[in-house]
């Protein structure tokens, strides 16, 4: 749903959209909008679709989070400042698609599995998580890719990983004609 994964990158997804960009990812906030209008139309709550919208367009939805965050020992000034909190990876950097074409399939398994093999999540129940390693802007089905144009972007510990990273996407991104 969203063109990231990876703790902090996600995350950094989901602060944009509150904080009124929804392009940073369509379909996420699309069904996120849909599944909370048809919550509120349980609860009782009429006009939940444009409450909703009207929330996250004012900053509302922003404000209400950041709050939650405050209340909860977080940072008190995540709605302004909030890519200051996020960690941040030391190596970042674009995997190129070696050829043009059309994105006709992800392997959404792999690519997950590339995140844990970074250390942004678990193979046993007592491994560490890295939250600033993942991959972002990752591309979507159907898009139209010219050859050296990003299939992701790489947010890497270190060079090992992510040279083992980048390989592991062209595996996992199929482009067709």
């Amino acid at each position: 749903l969203a063109p990231a994964l990876g703790n902090a990158l996600e995350v950094a997804v989901c602060m944009e959209v509150l904080s009124g960009n929804r392009d940073a990812a369509p379909r996420l906030t699309e069904l996120t909008l849909a599944l909370g209008a048809q919550l509120l139309d349980l609860a009782g709550v009429s006009d939940g679709a444009a409450r909703l919208d009207a929330a996250l367009s004012s900053g509302a939805a922003m404000t209400a989070f950041a709050a939650m965050i405050a209340a909860l020992g977080g940072p008190p000034d995540m709605a302004d400042d909030w890519h200051t909190h996020l960690p941040m990876a030391p190596i970042v950097g674009d995997v190129t698609a070696s050829t043009a074409g059309h994105i006709t399939a992800i392997n959404g398994e792999a690519l997950g599995l590339i995140v844990v093999g970074m250390g942004g999540g678990r193979r046993v129940e007592t491994d560490q998580i890295d939250p600033a390693v993942g991959l972002g802007n990752v591309v979507m089905l159907g898009d139209k890719i010219e050859r050296g144009q990003p299939l992701a972007t790489i947010h890497a510990r270190t060079e090992d990983d992510a040279e083992a990273a980048a390989l592991a996407v062209r595996k996992a991104v199929t482009i067709g004609a």
